[in-house]
C-alpha cells in the first residue's frame, strides 16, 4: 500500500501522516508515495481521528486532532486474554478511547482514499464507535467494526493511535517490552485479506529518519480473515517492508496500527480484543 495519509482534526493543528510508501509486489500496491492533503476528526479521548489520501501531490500535511472523554468501561471478556497478553482495547464501553493502561491513552478511526463515490461505514473523519457482535464470541459484546467499497485506489483502513497528540506533536510507543500482538478478527462478506501495518520510527516523519516523500512503507503482517471468529498473532519479528530488506522494526517507537484493506474490494469485517504480547 503506499500513499496513505492520516489526519486528526478538531481542536488543533496536526502534523501527523501515515501510510505505506513504497511499491508493493501484491493488491497493496496502490496510491502515490506523496499523497495529498488529508481531512477528518476526532483524536484524543472518546471520539476517533480520520483522513482521506490524495490521489497525488507532495506530501500534505494533516489537519488538525481532537479531543474527547477518558475510557472507564470494563474490560468484558478477561477470558480471551492469556496471562501474557495485555489488553489494548476489549470494545466492550463503546467508544473510540483505547483502554488506558501501559501509557497508551490513542483512539479508534478510520482512513480511506478518495475515490469518488466511495464510502465507509464509519465514515473517515466521523466520531467512531463500537458495533455489537451479531455474532456472539464468548462473553465479548462489542467489536471495532468497517466495511465500505468502491475503492480505486489504495482503499481504506480501520486504525488506532498508540497514544494521543501532545498539541501539534505525534507521541511514539515504546513497545520493545512486547513481542507482538494479538486480535481476533472476522469478515462478513467472505475471505479477506487484510494488512496489518504497524507505523515506526523507519516510516513515519514522526520519527525523523525518512524523507517526507520516502515514508510510509510500514512494517506489515498480510492476515486472511474468514466468516468464524479467530485469532490471530503477529511477532514483531515477523514484520516486513515491501522491497526493503535493510534495517528492523522498531519497536522502541511505533505510532499506531492499521488494519488496511486494498482497493478494488467489498468489505465488512471485525476486530476485536487486541492485545500486545508479552515474550
Amino acid at each position: 500500500m503506499r500513499g496513505q495519509r492520516v489526519s486528526l482534526a478538531g481542536s488543533c493543528a496536526l502534523v501527523f501522516a501515515l501510510g505505506c510508501g513504497s511499491a508493493a509486489t501484491n493488491d497493496f500496491n496502490d496510491g502515490p508515495v506523496s499523497g495529498g492533503k488529508p481531512t477528518g476528526s476526532g483524536g484524543k479521548g472518546g471520539s476517533g481521528s480520520a483522513g482521506t489520501p490524495g490521489a497525488s501531490g507532495s506530501g500534505g500535511m494533516p489537519s488538525s486532532s481532537g479531543s474527547g472523554g477518558t475510557d472507564s468501561g470494563p474490560i468484558g471478556d478477561t477470558g480471551t486474554f492469556a496471562e501474557n497478553e495485555e489488553p489494548i482495547d476489549d470494545m466492550e464501553d463503546g467508544n473510540a478511547q483505547l483502554l488506558m493502561s501501559g501509557g497508551r491513552d490513542g483512539s479508534w478511526f478510520v482512513i480511506k482514499d478518495e475515490t469518488a463515490g466511495a464510502s465507509t461505514t464509519p465514515a473517515a473523519g466521523a466520531s467512531f464507535t463500537m458495533v455489537d457482535n451479531a455474532v456472539a464470541r464468548g462473553a465479548s459484546e462489542r467489536s471495532a467494526g468497517l466495511s465500505g467499497g468502491g475503492f480505486g485506489d489504495w482503499g481504506a483502513a480501520l486504525t488506532f493511535n498508540f497514544r494521543s497528540l501532545a498539541g501539534e506533536t505525534v507521541l511514539p510507543y515504546d513497545a520493545s517490552v512486547y513481542s507482538g500482538l494479538t486480535f481476533y478478527g472476522r469478515s462478513l462478506k467472505g475471505s479477506l485479506d487484510v494488512r496489518v501495518t504497524v507505523p515506526d520510527a523507519s516510516s513515519h516523519p514522526a520519527g525523523g529518519i525518512c524523507a517526507i516523500e520516502n515514508c510510509y512503507n510500514h512494517y506489515h503482517s498480510d492476515v486472511t480473515l474468514s466468516a468464524e471468529w479467530k485469532k490471530y498473532e503477529i511477532a514483531f519479528a515477523s514484520l516486513t517492508k515491501d522491497g526493503d530488506t535493510s534495517g528492523s522494526f522498531n519497536e522502541m517507537v511505533v505510532f499506531a496500527v492499521e488494519f488496511v484493506v486494498s482497493g478494488q474490494t467489498d468489505f465488512e469485517f471485525l476486530i476485536d480484543d487486541i492485545a500486545l504480547k508479552k515474550p
